[in-house]
């Protein structure tokens, strides 16, 4: 930082010091674009902070500059600042924060800004709409020792490139809770999912399920599917009836097919054949065999 007496004793008598306009604030390049005043002509130039300034200096206001011998100009304070225009009002702190209220046609918009001028919140009355600014890569909010609720009585929005969340004991979302009956809940803990709907439906062109174990527990269900394949190492069935329907079933075993039932029917309209290498019908009483004719041979 420049010494202000060592900068005075290096400027001659006819260098400049005195009152100027400031025109523009650049905020990254640390400078001031002001108008000189007290010399003929207002000539326009740039000049940068000397010392640190409580609040900066903004456009409109009237601050003190000094030049030196290389024609550089320093600001070294705040004569005045600009009025805020008609409606507006304008509330600076210590730090060089401040906050605005800047009336249009639409109604007043409140503006809180950091001491670099960068807009930190904003709040619209006419639309109810609040923001929130930041411009830093990494936002956290942090209660290390209690909790933290996020309330809204309309929608509550997350957008973002990928969201994730993250708990050591449990996520759990739901939906109705007001009505128990229509109440949907999904319950995720550490090994365990829990999922309860009054109706759930999934819809994808492609699912694929890896299940070590499944239990399914089902009151009716009904599967409309165009093409099943079905590949088992043993399938066991236990019903109290099966009923099957089809047009055409066909069947092939490579060895052995054996059906053990208390009776046995078979109701065929039409012709019943049976073609087998060598065939054997053996029955502990008597065996019947009736029709207009039989053909033996």
């Amino acid at each position: 930082m420049h010494n202000i007496a060592k900068l005075y004793q290096e400027c001659a008598v006819e260098n400049y010091l005195g009152p100027a306009r400031v025109i523009k604030q650049d905020v990254s390049e640390n400078y001031l674009r002001i108008a000189v005043t007290g010399r003929q002509g207002a000539a326009e130039t740039t000049a940068r902070p000397l010392i640190s300034i409580s609040p900066p200096p903004a456009a409109g206001d009237e601050v003190l500059v000094i030049e030196n011998n290389s024609g550089e100009f320093f600001v070294i304070g705040i004569l005045s600042q600009a009025a805020p225009a008609s409606g507006n009002v304008r509330l600076n702190m210590a730090d060089g924060k401040f906050a605005s209220i800047v009336s249009s046609e639409n109604g007043q918009i409140l503006n809180v800004y950091s001491h670099t001028h960068e807009l930190l919140f904003e709040y619209d009355p006419a639309s109810k709409k609040a923001r929130i600014f930041s411009d830093a890569q990494h936002v956290v909010f942090e209660a290390p020792k209690g909790d933290m609720e996020l309330n809204a009585a309309g929608n509550l929005r997350l957008k973002g490139h990928h969201v994730e969340i993250t708990a050591r004991s449990g996520i759990q979302l739901s939906a109705g809770k007001i009505v128990e009956a229509l109440k949907s809940a999904l319950l995720i803990l550490p090994g365990k999912i829990d999922a309860s709907a009054l109706e759930v439906k999934v819809t994808a062109r492609r699912a694929g399920v890896v299940l070590d174990e499944a239990v399914n527990t089902i009151k009716t269900a009904v599967h409309k599917i165009g093409t099943l394949k079905l590949l088992a190492g043993k399938i066991e069935t236990t019903a109290a009836t099966l009923i099957e329907k089809t047009k055409n079933s066909y069947r092939t075993m490579e060895n052995l097919n054996q059906v053990k039932a208390g009776r046995m029917r078979m109701l065929i309209n039409k012709t019943f054949h049976l073609k087998s290498k060598s065939s054997v019908i053996k029955a502990e009483d008597d065996v019947k065999v009736k029709g207009e004719k039989i053909h033996l041979g």
